[in-house]
């Protein structure tokens, strides 16, 4: 779960999912480097919480429940905005299947059965940054969520597995952090009431992974005023050991680019997240 890779001054935790995080941040130490707690002094501006107690009780339910219907019903409507052609399986003849060839039966011949080829479903894997610029509203947080997670069900549909990765990859002048939180593995389907919280509500980041930070006892004290900078494209692929097949979202606009690349609708022409938001809330 957790590694120090000396040569690189790297400090690297692994969560299998998002109670595995909680149990720890719940049960560690703080590192006595960090003295102003942003996980606490964070105000509703910021977070969307009160207080930390109240991101941790969230977390744990997946937020309300109709804010996870209606991040359900945003995600469908942008899945349901493509134009997806079904393939048929292709059928071939052969010794055993499921439904007989009659013309090859009365043929005699010994491949008279159809059967179906399968396909070979694929893997992709997606990495969702957590929110590190200060300055990003929560109704950007919450429409790079809802489009990468449009985006999935896209992969899904096309045949594709796909394992959700939400990470942190930061540094000081002295150290890196880089942090790998498994939201959703390859055989799974995406379940938005497990994925919500973490992708799309501000306190997943601004609380709970600021907390995880003041928690890291090998955390010199580089890291008390800013909590670290975000490291470059290259460095965090390089740290995640990421293909550049892999999907890799960090920011909004790259959302709106994958989107894109996957549909035939134009993300920049269509109701944006925030005003079908709004109208729901009418």
């Amino acid at each position: 779960m957790y590694n120090y890779d000396t040569n690189n001054n790297t400090m690297e935790y692994y969560f299998s999912g998002v109670s595995e995080l909680l149990d720890y941040i719940e049960t560690a130490e703080f590192n006595p480097n960090f003295f102003k707690k942003i996980s606490n002094t964070a105000d509703w501006e910021f977070s969307h919480t009160e207080s930390f107690e109240e991101a941790i009780a969230l977390c744990k339910t997946g937020g309300l429940l109709s804010d996870v219907q209606r991040t359900s019903d945003l995600v469908n409507d942008l899945v349901d905005q493509t134009k997806y052609v079904y393939e048929k399986p292709k059928r071939y003849s052969t010794f055993t299947g499921f439904v007989p060839n009659v013309p090859a039966y009365l043929q005699g011949k010994p491949n008279n059965m159809y059967n179906i080829r399968k396909e070979v479903r694929k893997k992709i894997d997606v990495y969702f940054q957590a929110e590190s610029n200060a300055r990003t509203n929560a109704e950007d947080m919450y429409e790079k969520g809802i489009i990468t997670m449009a985006i999935i069900k896209l992969f899904e549909r096309y045949g594709y597995n796909v394992n959700l990765i939400f990470f942190t990859a930061m540094r000081t002048d002295t150290q890196r952090l880089l942090t790998r939180i498994m939201l959703k593995e390859e055989k799974q389907r995406l379940d938005v009431i497990s994925t919500y919280f973490p992708m799309c509500h501000p306190a997943f980041s601004r609380r709970i992974i600021f907390r995880l930070i003041e928690k890291i006892q090998d955390a010199d004290i580089t890291w008390q005023h800013s909590y670290g900078l975000v490291c470059s494209d290259g460095a965090a692929r390089n740290m995640l050991g990421a293909n550049k097949e892999d999907i890799f979202i960090r920011t909004l606009e790259d959302a709106k680019t994958e989107l894109d690349k996957l549909t035939n609708i134009n993300t920049q022409q269509k109701l944006t997240i925030k005003q079908r938001k709004e109208e729901s809330d009418e």
